[in-house]
């Protein structure tokens, strides 16, 4: 087996990336904003999560929960790279839709885009856990319920709305990712949903073109979720800063 496809492979991905414009946390390390106070994201990161309190305790570091988020971009990023790229080579025609190897592997794509979208989210309501008082048990923690038992006095500010309002937009996305791990997989409910409208061009053409734009969904949640983990810092921002004891 010649390494060398796969590598030539990763190049043609890369050139993708650029020509999209994909972002993801990785790519901010060396980058300073203004935004940041002037600093790369992992600086700002650890700013917020080292001044202020912890309610519940977790056993990772904060440069661990960090390098998630910037694994989980990185996946996201990945997918919506793939499915641009294996795009102009799936069948156009609706019948014949998810019948190559690489309709399947577009399908197959389209699947663990999602499922690292919502580990992302995932991972945004277990940060929020850690420092916000909510009543939910570590084992129950899960975001929509971490957003809605917040205190009450953070809920009227901008960082929280924008937050909720974005997770809120990705209900879609949760559903299906739900229905792909806990029902059938995306692959198998196509091809049974394909050949149910077998003989209805519209219903088919429908179908075909609700696939064709999960490309977009993924590629527009990336920045989403990026801009919903600053959302969650800046929630974290308006708790009161951690107090120093002297011993006198």
């Amino acid at each position: 087996m010649d390494i060398q496809s796969y590598l030539d492979h990763t190049d043609q991905l890369f050139e993708v990336y650029k020509k999209l414009k994909l972002v993801s946390i990785d790519d901010y390390y060396e980058e300073t904003s203004s935004r940041w106070n002037d600093k790369n994201f992992i600086s700002y990161f650890t700013d917020v999560t080292r001044s202020k309190n912890t309610l519940n305790s977790f056993d990772t570091s904060d440069f661990k929960m960090y390098d998630d988020f910037v694994m989980l971009s990185g996946d996201i990023k990945f997918c919506a790279g793939m499915l641009h790229y294996l795009f102009p080579y799936t069948t156009k025609e609706p019948k014949d839709f998810t019948s190559s190897i690489i309709d399947r592997r577009y399908i197959m794509h389209v699947s663990f885009g999602y499922q690292s979208i919502y580990q992302f989210w995932d991972r945004i309501g277990d940060f929020l856990w850690i420092y916000f008082f909510t009543g939910i048990e570590a084992k129950k923690v899960y975001t929509g319920g971490v957003l809605k038992n917040l205190p009450e006095i953070y809920k009227n500010c901008e960082p929280y709305l924008q937050l909720k309002k974005s997770y809120e937009s990705f209900n879609y996305t949760f559903r299906m990712r739900h229905d792909i791990v806990h029902n059938c997989s995306m692959g198998t409910e196509l091809f049974w949903e394909r050949n149910k409208y077998y003989t209805n061009e519209k219903k088919l053409n429908k179908l075909l073109s609700k696939v064709q734009g999960y490309r977009d969904k993924i590629t527009k949640s990336l920045p989403q979720c990026i801009e919903a983990l600053f959302c969650a810092l800046e929630l974290i921002q308006q708790l009161p800063n951690k107090t120093i004891e002297i011993n006198t």
